[in-house]
């Protein structure tokens, strides 16, 4: 068959068309999701918002399937889309935001294709389309998180959560809230609360099943435990989660074994022999708990050096004092006793060389004393003085 001239007349009205999406990416996808994607492009282009209901008009398809066509092309990395609301979990009901934008990249040819199908590849481009709803899409890679807690003494860091709460996807959410103990936990912690759990909630929940691998009935107790405290904030709940993960406790008996009323006491003395009242932040919470369980020092151990950190410095005392324990702890030196005795040899050993640096600072100045001495008889002089 002969080749076919192909023309364009002009190029006004024209919606430019990577060739990238031609060769790579218009071959899977099927009709109505490359349609949807071409509506997209044409209005971008033309700087107009999309809205859905009109999209399934004009291509006399359903709304569900703009959405499914809209996840798909997230899931490709050919758009990624945003919203306005989060992901709210009431009761047994889940459900999702408001869908407000959809940004669709500048495409490059994909070089390696990641497990969930989408390009590492693509950067930003085009203009982000307000739109009025859909539901949401991840197109995130999965990061998996340690699934057991690590402990202090083993030098092993804990996962960072705002690291592995970034990186849950909506499937990793769902799955998580469809485990039945999970359910009820939600359920136990909305009660808590007195009020629905909001997306970054959720994702902590999450982050202490998922990253620090407390059970359900481990992380109910967290939540009575902190709750029962007066500390609703989840700053809070993760920063005592992470002490308790340091502290290898695991289960729901572990952690009343190490948790005790006194706790409370000992914090607000700590509290207060750093100059400080109230509550103390979670990153202070964690220290502590750290000064009392993994160090393991006794409350005079712990008053001295707040007290030295006080003399020292008029800020950060508490990374100041975190500093002087883990010394000590390092060093083996659990008591006040052995702290003193650490004090004295290192002044007998420091003793010397100040001495001999007395000694030749006294050296220098000796010429004054060298200087030639007179023997003067000062009656006679001045008997002389009153003659004449």
């Amino acid at each position: 068959m002969l080749p076919i001239d192909l023309t364009l007349d002009g190029s006004t009205g024209v919606t430019l068309l990577s060739n990238i999406f031609i060769d790579h990416y218009m071959k899977d996808a099927n009709d109505v999701q490359i349609k949807v994607y071409l509506y997209l492009l044409r209005t971008v282009s033309a700087g107009r918002a999309a809205d859905l209901n009109t999209l399934a008009d004009f291509l006399n398809c359903s709304e569900r399937d703009i959405i499914r066509a809209l996840r798909y092309w997230a899931n490709q990395g050919v758009l990624s889309l945003s919203y306005d609301q989060a992901l709210m979990v009431s009761g047994n009901d889940f459900y999702e935001g408001r869908l407000s934008g959809i940004r669709l990249q500048n495409l490059h040819q994909p070089a390696v294709m990641s497990s969930n199908g989408s390009s590492n590849g693509f950067s930003n481009g085009f203009s982000t389309i307000p739109v009025s709803t859909a539901a949401p899409v991840d197109n995130r890679a999965n990061t998996t998180a340690p699934a057991h807690p690590q402990s202090f003494a083993s030098a092993v860091s804990l996962p960072d959560p705002a690291t592995c709460k970034a990186s849950y996807t909506m499937d990793d959410l769902k799955a998580f809230k469809s485990k039945p103990d999970n359910m009820f936990l939600l359920t136990a912690a909305q009660q808590y609360l007195g009020a629905p759990l909001s997306e970054p909630q959720f994702r902590s929940l999450l982050f202490l099943s998922d990253g620090l691998g407390f059970s359900a009935e481990l992380t109910d107790y967290l939540l009575q435990y902190c709750i029962g405290n007066k500390q609703k904030s989840f700053h809070y709940i993760e920063a005592t989660a992470l002490a308790w993960a340091e502290q290898g406790i695991t289960t729901v008996e572990d952690a009343k074994a190490k948790t005790h009323p006194k706790d409370d006491r000992e914090s607000a003395a700590i509290m207060t022999w750093l100059g400080r009242t109230g509550t103390p932040a979670p990153e202070e919470a964690r220290l502590i708990h750290r000064w009392l369980r993994i160090y393991a020092c006794p409350m005079p151990l712990i008053e001295e050096a707040c007290r030295r950190a006080v003399l020292a410095v008029s800020t950060n005392r508490f990374s100041y004092t975190e500093k002087i324990l883990k010394s000590w702890h390092d060093q083996g030196l659990m008591t006040l006793e052995a702290v003193n005795a650490a004090d004295e040899a290192f002044r007998q050993a420091t003793r010397p060389q100040v001495s001999a640096a007395k000694g030749q600072n006294s050296g220098k100045h000796s010429s004054y004393a060298n200087m030639k001495q007179h023997d003067y008889d000062f009656d006679e002089l001045t008997k002389t003085l009153i003659n004449n």
